[in-house]
């Protein structure tokens, strides 16, 4: 009797997206997921497991693979990378949503706060600093109150300078991070207008 190919022998699992069914190699799941690697390869005992019959499919949802995806569809997919603890599916999602977060911190801000990834924080604070427009009540919101006092201070701190450059024989701009220093301007009419609802 012949033997089966360590590697080059693929079992199929069924999987129910709505009401369509799809038979894949099985590798492809056990490969990118502790949790279906889990539940694939522990079944109850007795019972055929899910996945390997018509009558008793593994039931997942649409919208899988049919690149490019949009956003809302890129942010799917990291909740269910991050859910079923795939790594690599989580980490090409996050590259994917990258263009369109830099041009939007406050949305990158909340979605770390959603699913708990540390260097979107710190990309998203960043451009809030550098960014020209404040920061609004929804954006306080959204950051907390002492995230957003982080970075109103830092924007306090930050003043363009004048350097002259012996290169190009002229003065060019220069941000540079350093106490603000008192004010002596009243803004008591600037106040007035702020606080009127």
């Amino acid at each position: 009797m012949a033997s089966r190919h360590p590697n080059l022998y693929f079992e199929d699992i069924i999987l129910r997206v709505e009401d369509q069914l799809f038979k894949v190699p099985r590798h492809l799941f056990l490969e990118h997921s502790e949790i279906f690697r889990t539940t694939l390869d522990t079944p109850v005992e007795g019972e055929k497991p899910d996945g390997f019959s018509d009558d008793r499919p593994s039931h997942l949802y649409p919208s899988i693979l049919q690149p490019p995806f949009t956003f809302t569809e890129w942010t799917s997919i990291l909740k269910l990378a991050i859910l079923y603890e795939m790594p690599q599916i989580q980490k090409l999602a996050m590259n994917s949503m990258l263009s369109h977060l830099q041009a939007c911190p406050i949305l990158q801000a909340k979605l770390e706060k959603e699913y708990d990834i540390k260097e979107w924080l710190v990309a998203a604070l960043n451009r809030l600093v550098q960014q020209a427009k404040p920061l609004d009540e929804e954006d306080v919101e959204v950051l907390g109150i002492s995230n957003s006092l982080k970075v109103m201070r830092l924007r306090e701190t930050c003043r363009p300078t004048l350097k002259y450059d012996g290169y190009s024989r002229g003065y060019v701009v220069e941000w540079d991070v350093r106490e603000r220093g008192e004010v002596n301007v009243d803004l008591t009419h600037k106040i007035r207008q702020l606080l009127k609802p």
